[in-house]
């Protein structure tokens, strides 16, 4: 058999010719405040389970059958509500629910399999949160009826929520109460009564029906607002300090392999092992003065060499070497300049962050080495100057060499930039960029190809003739005391804060983490988070397990590598 509880009846609404004989189902803004869930990116969603699969999604209480599939028509399992019950009572208590060793004295669960420990943890809870059929006998594969998922759900409950006191409804004497067995009939008037079990259009519960995903993700969700309301649920992300004693750390690097590489402004590359910063390469050459010194970081497609950009006292440039081998960088670009026009040494705008694109070329945004002085002077003006690498996103191939398709047969890619500092590649390979303002209109745009963004001659969503054509506005701004952008990533994953292909953008003078939501090429809407809780922050980068890291930028030995997500 398989395990159904049909959520047809879960998440009913009463038909307005005929009085209700149970109660209507209770929302989810509790748990879920509307316009805070990120969507997970299931394309299947949509239909009357919408809210309760982003709202159970969020918190990790169920899963997709894919990354991209929910499947809210699907059957379900014991063994699979066995899970979602599990993680329900994780995010309910707040030291958690732990997961069993999954042997069980069950026979019919495979202890080898993917619902094992959770069956084990729920059974040898005190009291069972689950029963088998009997001492040895669980039925991981049959189907879930809606009086038994009501029973399941309401132990897991209790559980979380034992002093909760729920006084009777006679709104839920469901009309076919006569055919919910003995053994449910509480639970299901119970979660009636709290708005978690619905009842169909005609007042009925229709107890033997199978329950479907989506049904199932309705219950689940209006039993989270349950403990919201009147528990401590836990939020459906966290923050944990991964590494300490950072100095100025600029960026971080996560490889397939799970190593963990961070630079660190004054010349150091490290590697963070077991919470510890191990050194693995310094770099003499490194000059830090003002925004300058060992900067960027990009790990080679495919490979396991990294790239990093560096200024010097007579450039900046991109080395690559290996992080296991002590034998000299490489140098792959050079000659970015780090000197005015009067040619003395300028401490700012130096760029510095690359990335990787999905074309396989290597992307450098750069500054236009220019002191903090009007829009105007001869050095900005040399990000108007296809013949120089200043002010420019810079495209090349992995060994420093110039695509054939750049736009102006070097290796400038877009121009008109006054200091890129971010760098981040969409699900559909289109490079969105941050960039500091002039004390003002910090902005994110979007980058085509030969394209100019008009530094120095208008900043934000002006735009003026340029000898490229119109300059390009950019496509979000906000001002310095909530902005100065840094570092940007799109994420490949939901991290309990942001769903699926969504730019998050760290800001430094603003002191928090900017959710961008995207559509194409246009914006769509936004929100920050974590406003001033780690200080000023340097950039943010998936970490390939439900989450981002993030790196501050705070100074004086004090910055940190976060871990924020699920």
């Amino acid at each position: 058999m398989t395990l159904t509880v049909t959520a047809a009846a879960l998440l009913v609404v009463p038909l307005l010719t005929a009085p209700a004989l149970a109660a209507p189902p209770r929302g989810t803004g509790n748990a879920c405040p509307p316009g805070e869930v990120p969507d997970p990116g299931f394309g299947d969603a949509d239909g009357p389970f919408r809210d309760a699969i982003h709202c159970v999604a969020w918190y990790g209480v169920t899963r997709g059958r894919t990354s991209t599939t929910y499947e809210p028509g699907s059957t379900l399992t014991r063994a699979q509500l066995a899970s979602f019950t599990r993680s329900l009572l994780d995010v309910s208590l707040a030291d958690g629910f732990p997961l069993g060793d999954g042997l069980t004295s069950f026979r019919d669960v495979d202890p080898a399999g993917p619902h094992a420990p959770a069956i084990d943890a729920l059974a040898s809870a005190d009291p069972p949160v689950l029963r088998g059929y009997d001492e040895h006998t669980f039925g991981p594969g049959d189907r879930v009826t809606r009086a038994q998922a009501a029973s399941i759900v309401d132990r897991a409950l209790r559980l979380a929520l034992p002093d909760l006191s729920v006084p009777a409804d006679p709104d839920c004497r469901f009309r076919d109460r006569d055919r919910i067995p003995t053994a449910h009939r509480d639970a299901v008037e119970r979660l009636c009564a709290l708005g978690v079990a619905a009842g169909r259009d005609d007042g009925r519960f229709d107890p033997g029906s199978s329950i479907l995903r989506g049904q199932a993700a309705a219950f689940l969700a209006r039993t989270l607002d349950v403990v919201a309301e009147h528990g401590d649920l836990r939020p459906p992300y966290r923050v944990r300090t991964l590494a300490s004693g950072l100095d100025q750390p600029w960026e971080v690097v996560r490889t397939p392999a799970g190593r963990t590489f961070v630079t660190e402004r004054r010349g150091t590359l490290y590697e963070v092992v077991g919470g510890a910063l191990e050194v693995r390469r310094t770099f003499p050459e490194v000059v830090q003065s003002g925004e300058g010194g060992l900067l960027g970081l990009a790990l080679e497609p495919g490979g396991s060499r990294l790239y990093a950009y560096l200024t010097t006292t007579t450039d900046s440039r991109v080395v690559r070497f290996s992080p296991d081998s002590g034998a000299a960088p490489q140098v792959i670009v050079s000659g970015i300049p780090v000197t005015n026009t009067s040619g003395s040494f300028n401490s700012n705008h130096h760029g510095g962050r690359i990335a990787f694109g999905p074309d396989g070329h290597l992307y450098i945004g750069t500054g236009d080495a220019a002191p903090n002085s009007p829009a105007g002077n001869d050095s900005q003006q040399r990000a108007q100057d296809t013949s120089s690498l200043l002010g420019k996103i810079l495209r090349v191939n992995a060994d420093g060499s110039v695509p054939a398709d750049n736009p102006f047969g070097n290796e400038v890619w877009s121009l008109g930039h006054r200091n890129v500092q971010g760098l981040a590649f969409d699900a559909a390979g289109r490079l969105w960029a941050t960039e500091f303002g002039p004390e003002r209109d910090d902005e994110v745009n979007l980058i085509d190809p030969g394209a100019n963004y008009g530094w120095p001659l208008v900043t934000g969503t002006d735009t003026t003739d340029t000898a490229q054509g119109r300059s390009r506005p950019a496509v979000f701004v906000r001002q310095p005391p909530e902005a100065s952008w840094s570092g940007a990533t799109f994420t490949t994953e939901n991290v309990g804060f942001a769903g699926r292909d969504t730019l998050l953008v760290a800001a430094l003078r603003g002191q928090r983490l900017w959710r961008i939501g995207t559509d194409g090429a246009q914006v769509t809407g936004s929100r920050s988070f974590f406003v001033g809780d780690h200080g000023r922050l340097r950039t943010v980068v998936p970490s390939g397990d439900g989450g981002v890291l993030v790196l501050t930028g705070n100074g004086g030995g004090q910055d940190r590598l976060l871990r924020i997500g699920r």
